[in-house]
């Protein structure tokens, strides 16, 4: 294949032209840039002895240290104005990367990219773009007004140049798809838009996204950027949530003196009887025989918005200001936490909530097992339910180690009843520069096909839901979240409920007593801690602290310390207060 046909398979049109519209808009010169590095594998020679440069391209635009601040200059002066096209340089750079693919003697071909030094120019085109997009999917009116009407305070674009401008024209990317529409799993016709900041690279060939963390170790396309992300796949669709704070922000981290999150996790429901693991038929058209599935029944729930209440009022008085609430998988049916919650809102003084919510099946049918995400922002709660990716798969090992055998057979596999809906991963904002996506058990266990978005998307913190045993590091929880504190360096917290923790017991440790380790926490700066909930308490208070750090490119350039980075700075344990026994009645007199 050669480059132009790359390029026509990408379905950039009009790219043959002298001076094409997509190279006025940096995501579209990014998303060609690095697709082509990426197809190719020329991003490599970023880091070569000796590499290949294309003749007579003036300057010599390859990696150096005078190519860092000529990029940075470049793209800094491109985000501040993109509204007079592209700058003279890289419209420059172009005319010779177009030259040299359209008029050579030989149509160069895709694989020989690094050997005929046109990585130089694409690699160049790639960390402007990037550059001129910074943090460009979190823009925010406050910081602008403020600017303005506060003549010391820092200017708006201090940390991202783009103009007011062009913000809100890449903020109506993000927008068009999620803002103002219910858009979740029950929908899945509404939830398959994919979010890309492209105007002209059709979403079905490649997507390009913001991106909030940079992988410090290896060498892939994600160590080319800081801000922005590509992604090509239809098989997870990726929104982008970006939510809008009141002016001027009531939240803690929106405040550069306290950039915390207080959470509170609820590792509901406490107790969990084997009883509770029923089998349950359901024919499958591949196979006449029928398909060994199992259901969860939830108890009645016994956990009241009052004493919910309670919780929340207790750690508030511990910590401050309380920001989230996290319930662990299938932590409820979607009726019960209807009840608990309210129908659309939290009726507590919160600003986002996580819940695994369950639908049963019914006979012969499938159930649901999703992720409730309510988020509120200056036009109120917004909500979207994320179903699970993959089924949970019972082995023998595991129901040995749950104690189910009195209700399924050890000796059959058996699948999770719910149905697989279309895929999609939504990334929702918190904060000017912090963004988390949430995971359903196995979607953490099976890194495909979801893990390879959250590693180009990078954000700040995942957060997992499991219905699983303790969370402790030497489990598989405790792999695969050191994996993505890797790469792309986000923080992870795991979540399951006390009784599955407890309900865990291998067969040669009965002896011992049932673990009460119900969450896990892992960032790249700190390394991992385990949370422990002691008898008779029943939530817990996470704080996490955000932390600006220095990253670097593959190609050299700092991102001037703009990232952030969640550490954990404190975990508190809280009980619920008795409830009074219920009043004898009394007794009448003869």
């Amino acid at each position: 294949m050669t480059i132009a046909e790359a390029i026509d398979h990408l379905g950039l049109k009009g790219w043959r032209e002298p001076n094409p519209r997509f190279l006025s808009w940096p995501p579209d010169v990014f998303g060609l840039a690095a697709w082509l590095l990426r197809e190719s594998g020329a991003y490599r020679m970023v880091v070569a002895r000796n590499p290949t440069l294309l003749k007579n391209l003036k300057p010599e635009w390859i990696p150096r240290k005078g190519w860092h601040d000529q990029v940075e200059e470049i793209g800094a002066g491109w985000g501040r104005d993109i509204s007079p096209g592209p700058p003279s340089e890289v419209a420059e750079i172009w005319r010779a990367f177009r030259k040299a693919v359209l008029h050579a003697d030989a149509p160069p071909r895709l694989a020989n990219i690094a050997a005929t030094g046109l990585w130089q120019p694409l690699q160049t085109l790639l960390a402007i773009a990037d550059t001129a997009c910074r943090q460009v999917g979190l823009p925010k009116s406050h910081e602008v007004a403020d600017s303005q009407n506060d003549p010391g305070a820092a200017p708006a674009h201090a940390r991202r140049p783009m103009s007011v401008e062009a913000l809100i024209k890449l903020y109506e990317c993000l927008e068009r798809h999620e803002l103002g529409r219910a858009s979740d799993s029950r929908h899945p016709e509404k939830a398959r838009v994919p979010t890309t900041l492209c105007r002209d690279i059709p979403s079905d060939r490649a997507l390009v996204l913001p991106k909030m963390r940079t992988p410090q170790t290896g060498l892939t396309i994600r160590s080319m950027s800081h801000h922005l992300a590509l992604y090509s796949g239809a098989e997870i669709t990726p929104v982008w949530m970006p939510t809008r704070k009141p002016n001027p922000p009531p939240v803690a981290w929106e405040s550069e003196r306290s950039r915390t999150y207080n959470v509170l996790v609820v590792p509901y429901p406490y107790s969990i009887r084997t009883t509770q693991f029923v089998p349950h038929v359901v024919r499958q058209h591949t196979s006449d025989s029928p398909t060994p599935f199992f259901s969860f029944d939830h108890q009645p729930l016994d956990l009241t918005p009052k004493r919910l209440q309670s919780l929340v009022q207790e750690a508030s008085a511990r910590v401050g200001r309380l920001h989230g609430m996290i319930f662990p998988e299938a932590a409820m049916s979607d009726v019960a936490a209807a009840s608990l919650f309210g129908e659309r809102g939290v009726p507590f003084d919160l600003d986002f909530l996580v819940c695994g919510v369950t639908t049963s099946p019914k006979r012969g049918e499938l159930g649901r097992n999703e992720a409730l995400v309510r988020i509120r922002d200056v036009e109120g709660w917004r909500e979207f339910h994320q179903a699970k990716h993959h089924r949970w798969k019972l082995t023998e090992d595991q129901v040995r180690m749950y104690h189910a055998s009195g209700a399924l057979n050890p000796k059959v596999s058996w699948w999770e009843a719910i149905e697989l809906r279309p895929r999609t991963l939504r990334f929702v904002e918190l904060a000017s520069d912090c963004v988390f996506s949430v995971l359903i058990c196995e979607d953490l266990a099976r890194p495909d096909p979801v893990g390879d978005l959250v590693r180009a998307v990078g954000p700040n913190l995942v957060i997992a839901l499991l219905q699983d045993g303790p969370q402790m590091n030497a489990r598989w929880p405790g792999r695969f979240a050191g994996v993505l504190a890797d790469d792309p360096g986000s923080a992870v917290l795991t979540v399951t409920s006390l009784g599955m923790s407890e309900l865990s017991r291998p067969m040669d440790r009965l002896s011992q007593p049932a673990s009460r380790v119900v969450a896990m926490w892992r960032d790249p700066i700190r390394g991992v801690q385990e949370v422990t909930l002691p008898q008779g308490h029943h939530a817990v208070v996470l704080t996490m602290v955000q932390q600006d750090i220095e990253e670097f490119s593959g190609d050299g350039r700092d991102d001037g310390s703009t990232s952030t980075a969640l550490v954990l700075g404190g975990v508190q344990t809280l009980a619920l207060p008795a409830e009074p026994a219920p009043a004898s009645p009394k007794r009448r007199g003869r």
